[in-house]
């Protein structure tokens, strides 16, 4: 019998896509033991942390996550691109941004959630986080590079947005939404329902909510859905 499993929405929504994408590299690389290196010169990482396992946990999640919305996480374009899903008012005539159903592992999502307990005791200047604090300040210095100012608690931040989506409570909502995307075909229109509409801005307004890092990155994304 395989691992439990569940089904969840995700949103195309730059407050989770991007620090769902920015997870590899470096931080998880960086947990990752090298081959062929002495043991004395790997990073040192919590007893309970295996960097193998959590950056393998992601991979699945990854794989697991709808092709058009894996793209669209990586790529460096505002374009339409193929598979996408199109979610419509009921007017038919506003365009919402996606919701997309995927299935994961139970535990993948544990992995990455041990993780973030780990980060969040680094930050906090916790003695027994191995080198866990060095590799979150190399990783807020190369996330700098490309964006403005990165702290270490930013960082930390940013992998609570990725798992406020992935550990999502199911509810009414989420379920009646999941009854229209899942099934849904790829690169289809689809037109809510008033009731679907309603639920649709209460969940969105959750995700956003729970990913957004400050009060106007929230009021640009919700421009955008």
């Amino acid at each position: 019998m395989g691992d439990p499993t569940t089904t969840i929405l995700l949103p195309q929504i730059d407050s989770w896509l991007d620090p769902f994408a920015a997870l590899e590299e470096p931080l998880l690389l960086q947990l990752r033991p090298l081959p062929d290196v002495d043991p004395d010169e790997q990073w040192q990482l919590p007893a309970t942390l295996y960097g193998d396992a959590v950056y393998e946990a992601w991979s699945r999640i990854v794989d697991a996550i709808p092709a058009a919305l894996r793209e669209r996480a990586w790529a460096k374009t505002y374009d339409p691109l193929p598979g996408e899903l199109t979610l419509l008012a009921p007017d038919g005539r506003y365009e919402h941004a996606p919701l997309y159903a995927a299935t994961v592992a139970k535990t993948d999502i544990d992995r990455l959630a041990g993780l973030l307990d780990h980060l969040r005791r680094a930050a906090k200047g916790d003695s027994d986080t191995g080198d866990l604090d060095e590799i979150l300040r190399l990783t807020a210095s190369h996330r700098s590079e490309h964006q403005q100012q990165v702290s270490v608690e930013d960082v930390v931040q940013s992998v609570a947005a990725v798992l406020a989506v992935l550990q999502q409570r199911p509810d009414a909502d989420t379920e009646l939404l999941l009854a229209v995307v899942e099934p849904a075909e790829p690169g289809a229109r689809i037109t809510l329902t008033d009731e679907q509409e309603a639920a649709y801005q209460r969940v969105i307004d959750r995700f956003i909510a729970a990913t957004a890092t400050s009060r106007h990155d929230a009021e640009t994304t919700r421009f955008t859905v």
